[in-house]
């Protein structure tokens, strides 16, 4: 029997970030630090795709231009007041010009729907304004240690705390972002047709999809399931 896999993982011991490689990049970590920029821009412009869908359906909401749509939805600095005030058009258009219950049958997806977006307007925050360094640890709690050495990872690190213990973000979550960005911004589309009425009444999955909380991840009938599934693999496939 393995006594040493009887005792479970080792636990991790973070020692303080390192902002780049050093000198002749000896643990090899540069390859992981230029990974984590890729991940993190492509993270950033999927966000900049949700963005954009959610200034689209402000513009269909309020009767606007897109030029026009534009200028005013880009200069609310506040994504909180952008959501808020998304969530009180639809419910001013959708009121009035639906059948009385109109209404009440979409409004627990568009709500969820909206919450999903302020919680990825949060990390989207910590992804732009978090520090990129080099996440250097050990680990403790099995035997023999020397099969434990040090070990690096390209992370990002919150600026609240730099001197150990940091909050981190890495690769993987990252693509998580981007995986949860793409889904919502494909999702706000749909609704968006669906609203506008351009023939989504026909589709069934979706008018039973939006009768009910928004589901994050999607379940495989979920019509976006596909790309849902495929993104996540040709993300994870990019990364080794």
């Amino acid at each position: 029997m393995n006594d040493k896999k009887s005792e479970g993982p080792p636990k991790r011991m973070p020692t303080m970030p390192h902002p780049q490689p050093g000198p002749g990049d000896p643990a090899g970590i540069r390859p992981k630090v230029d990974q984590l920029h890729l991940a993190r821009g492509q993270a950033i412009n999927a966000y900049a795709t949700l963005e954009w869908t959610l200034c689209d359906l402000f513009r269909s909401l309020a009767g606007l231009e897109t030029n026009t749509a534009s200028i005013i939805f880009y200069k609310i600095v506040s994504t909180r007041a952008r959501t808020s005030i998304i969530e009180k058009l639809m419910k001013l258009k959708y009121r009035a010009e639906w059948q009385p219950d109109f209404w009440t049958f979409i409004k627990r997806y568009c709500q969820t729907m909206l919450a999903a977006v302020t919680q990825i307007d949060l990390q989207r925050n910590e992804i732009v304004h978090w520090h990129v360094g080099i996440d250097v640890y050990s680990s403790v709690g099995a035997s023999p240690p020397q099969e434990y050495p040090l070990r690096f990872e390209a992370t990002l690190f919150s600026p609240q705390n730099m001197s150990g213990g940091a909050l981190t973000k890495t690769i993987a979550d990252m693509d998580a972002f981007h995986v949860r960005c793409d889904f919502l911004a494909q999702s706000l589309m749909a609704l968006y047709k669906f609203l506008e009425n351009e023939r989504m009444h026909e589709f069934a999955a979706w008018r039973d999809i939006f009768s009910q909380p928004l589901q994050y991840p999607p379940s495989s009938p979920h019509p976006l399931f596909p790309m849902y599934e495929g993104l996540r693999t040709q993300l994870a496939a990019s990364r080794k």
